[in-house]
């Protein structure tokens, strides 16, 4: 019997895109639900940039303070395994970002030297607004009052006073609310509130054991960890060990990746795990995909044996292109979502790292709905999911009579996921590309035609030596 699973509650991107087809304009109704959605999204604007300082400095810690009568008052901070790429969620204010390299007690230093900044502060007088592309460098906050003025803001107990937003190997359950649907909508409409109440990073179902294999799930937009309580339940656990990447859905992609990328090159580090499995749903088959594709060759992505997406817009969705062009309020995972975007268009640049092998596993179900118009999950187009590209790289292309969400909970999904977990290691001789596997049919059999007179062999005439195909071949893809 197959098993159902109930609809998830917050709003999908499939069916805003059908009440934006239907009810844009012209409904009240439509404009409440979303503003409803929103309204906190809305109330910030996003600060967001990139720490230029050697290498060398290793742990580096990016802070955010807010003018506040005449003094600055600490925000929000962003930690980082390595100097890179930060992001800030922040109401309308005027504020000032800087970065320090982040001493081993977790004392603040004073040296100018070990600070990075920008001349002036950044105003956001405009919700929705985006301050990106802001450069720190060393010696770029000033010095002398200035430098002194940064330092009686951020001090060890400010920031030991800030909820933890990022976090690198944190034990917890999955049935924890912070992994429940609550959160996941709560990530996709109001991503800084998402990050103060829940934080982000990479979450451990069960303390580190170094002779069993990482499997890190990630969820897609809208999603939530919690979805893949099936699919983790199914984990040999002699073998394997769960791990889930938290994050709000509704940021743009790009920051995702790089904050995934910088959490797991720290684990690496502190673990020197040899091994990764990861398995992604959705819009997380994106993210996946990228984060592997660009992460450092000789960290964390270089041990990425096995990468399994399902159901993954690898077109981007029609549903975030309509979003852009007709909905007053946009979510930002939407610009990288929307066909043709350049984080789409950027996927498949990079290949991925030689050891690692990956597979393409999708839904389908016959006939349309209202928000399906043409083959799809129910949410997912056909055409989306079975991108050229993703089958060209794929060992294994394999297709389910699942929708969107019931193809996390189907034991036939399950079952294909612990046989590509018992395979070994890849090799690393070229790529062969994808096969399309559907259901094992068994062909009847036919008697042997009969021989002509004077013609040797069996085989029928005009057959070519070979071209008979045994029952359970599966189809090359297109």
């Amino acid at each position: 019997m197959r098993r159902t699973r109930r609809r998830k509650a917050p709003i999908t991107l499939a069916l805003l895109a059908g009440l934006l087809a239907v009810g844009l304009g012209s409904s009240g109704c439509f404009l409440r639900a979303v503003r409803d959605g929103v309204d906190g999204m809305e109330q910030t604007a996003t600060i967001s940039g990139v720490v230029k300082v050697p290498e060398a400095w290793g742990a580096t810690t990016v802070v955010l303070l807010r003018e506040a009568q005449g003094r600055l008052e600490l925000t929000a901070a962003w930690p980082s395994h390595r100097p890179g790429r930060f992001l800030f969620f922040a109401r309308p204010g005027t504020y000032h970002v800087a970065a320090f390299q982040a001493g081993p007690d977790g004392a603040v230093p004073r040296e100018p030297a070990r600070w990075a900044g920008r001349e002036g502060g950044v105003t956001l007088a405009d919700r929705g607004r985006e301050a990106a592309d802001l450069v720190l460098e060393p010696g770029g906050g000033g010095d002398g009052a200035a430098h002194e003025r940064l330092l009686q803001a951020v001090t060890r107990a400010s920031l030991q006073a800030l909820p933890q937003a990022r976090h690198a190997g944190t034990v917890a359950a999955l049935d924890e609310a912070r992994f429940g649907e609550g959160a996941g909508k709560l990530g996709m409409w109001q991503p800084g509130l998402f990050t103060e109440r829940h934080g982000w990073g990479v979450f451990f179902l069960r303390p580190y054991e170094p002779n069993r294999t990482p499997v890190l799930f990630v969820h897609g937009w809208g999603g939530f960890p919690q979805e893949w309580a099936a699919l983790v339940a199914s984990l040999d656990p002699k073998r394997f060990q769960p791990w889930i990447l938290q994050y709000p859905s509704g940021t743009r992609l790009e920051r995702v990746v790089d904050g995934a990328s910088d959490v797991l090159d720290e684990l690496k580090a502190r673990l020197g795990f040899k091994e990764l499995v990861v398995v992604a749903h959705s819009m997380g088959g994106l993210v996946a995909r990228a984060a592997v594709a660009r992460g450092p060759a000789q960290g964390w992505a270089g041990e990425v044996r096995l990468l399994v997406t399902l159901s993954t817009p690898w077109h981007g969705m029609d549903a975030a292109q309509l979003g852009l062009s007709r909905s007053p309020y946009v979510v930002p995972a939407w610009r990288d979502l929307a066909p043709d975007s350049a984080f789409v268009r950027a996927v498949h640049a990079t290949p991925l790292p030689p050891r690692t092998a990956s597979a393409l596993l999708f839904g389908y179900r016959r006939g349309r709905s209202l928000l399906a118009t043409e083959s799809s999950d129910g949410t997912v187009a056909l055409r989306s999911m079975l991108a050229l590209p993703a089958q060209a790289e794929a060992e294994v292309v394999r297709g389910f009579d699942e929708d969107h969400d019931t193809i996390l909970t189907s034991p036939d999904v399950a079952a294909e996921l612990a046989r590509l977990l018992a395979l070994g290691p890849r090799s690393r001789a070229p790529r062969r590309p994808g096969r399309l596997r559907g259901p094992r049919r068994r062909r009847p059999r036919r008697s042997s035609p009969p021989r002509r007179a004077g013609r040797r062999g069996g085989a029928p005439p005009g057959s070519a030596p070979g071209s008979g195909s045994p029952a359970g071949r599966r189809s090359r893809s297109a």
